[in-house]
């Protein structure tokens, strides 16, 4: 349906003066300079967003030549380049007295003082380019618009936003009375402190530092906001709150066929590939773009050769003959459980892991080399056959029995115990392996033998020899 009135260029004159075209990207750092895609607001060269690009504004801002907005009548409260300057900053709070200035930015991060040479500079460049787009402010910077009636749509909305007052610059002074709380965070504010008025809100007053978007909760650069339901908004998040803004060109979308997402909305024609700009039906995200599964893969690493998923950052993968693998994905052929890079063998294109090469192997008798048919012994690394895992002595088979190694070969418990065991000079009896045994004049006996010759009982460290007999020493005073 056309618009029952008209609009010309000059409605709501605006300053843009904005430095993009060959400048450094600070998202990629691969950038060779930034030139812009012919629709979306991103570099042609590494697809990053405009914004994270290093642009500047040329010259120091004027916020309100930028929104449209008239000069205040009182010229005080006007922004004064030359005094901001003069006091080593890009921008300061008209009106307020050296003393004042040192307690409103007091309030305020360091990064985020616009004092000349410092982070802060370039903090406010760019929060001035982020919050107020300038493709939200002037038709001409719109690539998508083509058509008359999308382009006086968005004059329609500047004209409204003008008329309605939605734009506006707040101004900091001394709490103006007492008892105020800070609309942000609900604070009690002092009577002396410096604070921050919004005069289209002119009940509510903040700290600086309070003074931000309600949705991004950036403070609100150079004082500059826009007003909806009696909450305060950067420019781009305001524009929100009016139209939906296009994920693929960043721009509001004036009555044009969209596309809705499960992260956003789309110009009918703009939901492609954020890289090759194919048409997306299915896509992937990365840093809210866009992409289809072959950009991702490029975009985001190396691919596993085996199950063909993105190697994530800090997963731990394995490299072979040039490929990249996932630890669990690189597998044995053959029982396809993960294998260690060194303990493997190639066969053709297939590798074997080390145990399914020994299954493969036919298994030899450690001790009559034959062939072994059925399970095997394992002992000491070998294998044996039943037959030859025996005594050495005796040849009794010892898989079911118990045994001991002497030295270089296997006994039987009851061939080890008879070449171990020594002889009671007193019972003529063998002295098992390991028994307690009393040794006297290079004898050995068992300690029941090793006894007194008239009680019978064990005889101490101390006893007494008469006539070739042992005694106790209580026996042998009765003698």
């Amino acid at each position: 349906m056309p618009l029952d009135f008209q609009f010309s260029e000059e409605d709501v004159a605006i300053i843009i003066d904005e430095a993009d075209v060959g400048q450094a990207c600070a998202q990629c750092g691969k950038c060779t300079g930034f030139v812009m895609h012919k629709w979306r607001h991103t570099c042609f060269m590494c697809r990053c967003p405009r914004i994270k690009h290093t642009i500047c504004n040329k010259r120091n801002v004027n916020i309100r030549a930028r929104l449209g907005l008239p000069e205040p009548e009182e010229k005080a409260m006007s922004f004064n380049r030359h005094a901001s300057v003069s006091a080593g900053f890009t921008w300061i709070p008209p009106g307020l007295e050296i003393e004042q200035l040192k307690q409103y930015f007091g309030r305020l991060n360091p990064e985020e003082i616009p004092k000349i040479g410092t982070a802060g500079e370039k903090y406010r460049d760019l929060q001035i380019i982020t919050q107020w787009p300038r493709h939200d402010l002037d038709v001409k910077y719109c690539r998508r618009m083509q058509t008359s009636a999308e382009k006086d749509q968005f004059k329609k909305m500047r004209y409204d936003i003008v008329r309605n007052g939605d734009f506006d610059v707040g101004f900091a002074q001394i709490c103006p009375k007492r008892g105020m709380i800070c609309a942000g965070c609900k604070l009690n504010l002092k009577a002396s402190e410096v604070v921050v008025s919004a005069p289209k809100l002119n009940v509510m007053a903040w700290h600086p530092d309070c003074f931000k978007c309600t949705t991004c909760e950036e403070p609100l650069i150079d004082l500059a906001y826009a007003v909806k339901d009696n909450k305060i908004y950067c420019g781009r998040h305001f524009g929100e709150k009016l139209k939906q803004r296009c994920g693929g060109c960043d721009e509001l979308i004036m009555g044009a066929r969209v596309e809705k997402t499960d992260d956003g909305m789309f110009h009918e024609d703009h939901h492609n590939c954020t890289k090759c700009e194919k048409k997306l039906d299915a896509y992937r995200v990365i840093n809210q773009a866009h992409y289809c599964d072959d950009c991702f893969l490029e975009q985001t690493g190396t691919p596993c050769f085996k199950c063909k998923k993105v190697i994530q950052d800090g997963e731990v993968t394995l490299e072979d003959q040039g490929q990249t693998y996932h630890v669990k994905c690189f597998a044995c052929d053959d029982c396809r459980k993960p294998i260690d890079k060194k303990k493997f063998t190639r066969r053709g294109h297939k590798k074997i892991c080390t145990d399914c090469i020994e299954k493969r192997k036919p298994k030899l008798c450690g001790k009559c080399c034959g062939r072994i048919e059925g399970d095997a012994i394992k002992f000491d690394g070998k294998l044996f056959c039943d037959g030859c895992f025996s005594c050495a002595e005796c040849r009794m088979p010892l898989s079911e029995t118990a045994y001991k190694r002497d030295e270089d070969h296997l006994c039987c418990m009851a061939c080890y115990e008879r070449s171990h065991s020594k002889t009671c000079s007193e019972c003529r009896e063998l002295i098992s392996a390991g028994s307690r045994i009393v040794t006297h004049e290079s004898k050995n006996y068992h300690p029941k033998c090793f006894a007194c010759t008239k009680c019978h009982g064990e005889l101490e460290k101390r006893f007494t020899i008469c006539d070739g007999k042992r005694y106790c020493k209580a026996c042998a005073a009765k003698i």
